[in-house]
Order: structure tokens, then sequence, then C-alpha cells
């Protein structure tokens, strides 16, 4: 039986307990209140019978914790599964208005990662995932034939959805951070070059893709959002575009180039959320038959080549250099190359940061001699 005892020098009462190796120890109980210590005492001496007698389960731990709470008065302890956990955080994520897209890219990797867990080790206490488990879904993801840019973005997701926890204090530590990455370096579309826009718009003339090509190159507007524009969206006498972006979830206006803006006037003219492209307006843009595949088949009857990056097995997805979303490092390698400077060419683009800025921006050769032929000779007589 426990026994209580205060060191003159300290606010907190102490408590004597048997160890389960059978030895007298004290541990302080923190409890200012005799009676709370007591409780507090009694706790620590039924944790040490439990574990002599091999019966201190994770479950038996998890009610001692809260009985000891509830008794001393404290804050009941979280305890969430792993499983709970995640599946919590991504209904967090819905709830701060998380793009579609965005979560669509998320929920997978959760699903594959509980999965890989297995049902038992998903419904474990979230303290108990080792980094080891973590090391072990990206091996997996790996051998699958994915790249290791996406094996890598698994990782840091993990990391992202275990931050709350450790904050919250529910774990002490995020396993994930120990995870190394592969440092792989993602690959990055090119752009279209002028001729193969022209290409591009002979192939689709006539057609809805010619303006969708069109709205890509001038206003680097993703493919989604492209095809689901509406005639609402369109204020003809501002020559502007007014519609609300899926990724960022916000709303974005686009001063419209001359060129769109005549091509829309060549078109039967629709009102409200009439779609401006009506025969793409209904497709999704990924899947067999989709609009990335159809972009694809214009491609090819354009004859454009398209780089290809390593050839991926399994689930690995080969990339692919050029696709619909090369237009927007296009649209601002255009107004890179024509002295756009770098802030306006962001905001029209939306980027969050001068990074993702920076790698849309393709300069080219002459525009690199152009800057570095405007910078004084060192030595006179050398320029």
């Amino acid at each position: 039986m426990p026994t209580l005892w205060k060191h003159p020098e300290s606010q907190y009462w102490f408590a004597k307990i048997t160890l389960p190796d059978g030895r007298r120890t004290s541990r302080t109980t923190k409890q200012t209140d005799r009676n709370a210590a007591i409780k507090a005492a009694f706790a620590m001496e039924k944790t040490a019978k439990l574990a002599r007698s091999n019966e201190l389960t994770q479950s038996a731990v998890v009610k001692l914790a809260r009985d000891l709470c509830e008794a001393v008065g404290a804050a009941s302890i979280e305890m969430k599964t792993i499983r709970q956990h995640f599946e919590d955080e991504l209904a967090n994520r819905k709830t701060m208005k998380c793009s579609p897209a965005t979560l669509a890219r998320y929920t997978p990797i959760v699903s594959a990662f509980l999965a890989h867990l297995g049902t038992g080790r998903a419904s474990a206490s979230l303290a108990s995932l080792s980094v080891t488990e973590i090391e072990s879904f990206r091996n997996a993801e790996l051998a699958k034939g994915k790249g290791g840019t996406t094996a890598d973005f698994a990782v840091k997701l993990l990391r992202g959805f275990l931050r709350p926890a450790v904050n919250k204090g529910i774990i002490l530590h995020n396993p994930a951070m120990a995870v190394s990455l592969t440092g792989e370096v993602a690959q990055e579309r090119q752009p279209f070059t002028d001729s193969e826009l022209a290409a591009l718009l002979d192939a689709t003339r006539g057609t809805d893709w010619e303006g969708m090509i069109l709205f890509g190159v001038h206003c680097g507007i993703r493919l989604a959002d492209t095809a689901h524009l509406t005639w609402g969206a369109f204020r003809a006498e501002e020559r502007k575009l007014v519609f609300f972006e899926s990724k960022n979830r916000k709303t974005i206006e686009i001063a419209l180039h001359t060129e769109v803006v005549r091509w829309l006037g060549r078109r039967p003219r629709g009102v409200g959320k009439a779609p401006i492209f009506p025969t793409l307006a209904m497709h999704e843009t990924g899947s067999a038959g989709g609009l990335s595949n159809a972009f694809s088949a214009i491609m090819e009857k354009a004859k454009i080549a398209v780089p290809m990056g390593e050839t991926r097995t399994g689930k690995g997805r080969t990339f692919r250099g050029k696709g619909f979303h090369s237009m927007r490092h296009t649209m601002i390698s255009r107004m890179a190359n024509a002295d756009v400077s770098a802030d306006v060419r962001r905001a029209i683009a939306g980027h969050a940061s001068d990074a993702a800025h920076r790698r849309y921006t393709h300069l080219k050769l002459e525009t690199q001699r152009r800057a570095v032929d405007s910078m004084p000779a060192v030595r006179a007589g050398d320029r």
C-alpha cells in the first residue's frame, strides 16, 4: 500500500510505492492537495501491480490515466487510435475548405497508409506509431513502382498530419520526421514553343479545344477550371474573366488577351451558367477518356514530340514532359521573355510563393543574353 510524505522544501506530496521488481521508491504526485495526492498514489501503485502481473495492457494504461485525471480534477487525456487521428485530420481539412483536388490527392495516401498498417495496428494507439512503420510504408510505395518524389510527398503528408498531435501533446514526437526522403528531384513540365502552339491551334480549329488552348496560353488557367468556365464569368465590356479557382478556393480576376476576346466573339454567346465549352464541360480531367487523354491525342495529331521521363512499372506513372499544364509554364515563360516583372507574373499566375513561381519560368537563351549584355564591362574596351 502506498504511503504519503512531504519534503519541507517542496509544495507537492510524494508517494512511496512498490515497483514491479519489488523495490520501494518515492515518486512525486505533483499534487498539493493531500486527498488528490492519495488518489494519485493509489493509481501509481495499481499501475506497478498490473506490471508485476503482466496485465499492463494498453487499454489498462488508458483507463488508469483517465481515472487519475478524473480523480484529481484534471482535463481528460486525449487518446486516439492511428486510424481515428488520420481520418479526423482529413475531416479537418474539409472543414478548412481544402480544395477538392487537394483532398483527392490526400485521401488515397491516407487510405494506403492505413491499409499498409493493417486493421490491428491502425486500431492501436497513435502514440505507438513507429518510425519503422512509416519507413516500411515509404519503401512499399517505391516497390509498387512509384517515383521518389511521390513517395517523398507521402512522407511529407504524414508529417503534416501528425504535427497537430504533437502540438496538442497527444504524442511526444513526430515519428515521420525521422524518416528520410529519397531526395529525388521532381521533373518539370516544359513550355510549348510558338510553332507547337500554332500546330495545336491548327489541329483544333473551330472546336472547343481551340478556345481551351487560347485560354491556357494567355490566362494560364488549369485544365478543369478552364473546361468548367461559364459565360457568366466573362465580362466583355472590361475584357476580363472572373471565376472561382478550385485549387486555391478563391475568386480570380484575369485580364483577357485580345486573341481570347476575339475567339469568344466568334462563339454563340450564352448567359449565366451556360458553359463556354459545352462539348468539354461534363468530362473529367483524368481517367480513361478524360480531358488529359484527349489533349494527349491532340498533341499526337499536331505531331508534337513529348519528352518522356524514366519508365515506371507497377502503379508508377511515366512522367510526360508536356501536357495541358504546360500551358501555365508557357504563359509565364512568354511573359518573362517579354520582360514582364516577376511580381506581375506571379500575381497573374496566382502562385503562393516565389519558389513555386520559379518552377514555371523558362527563359529563352536570347532573354538571358539580353540581360547579361545589359551589364557594363569590368574592364574598359571589353564591350
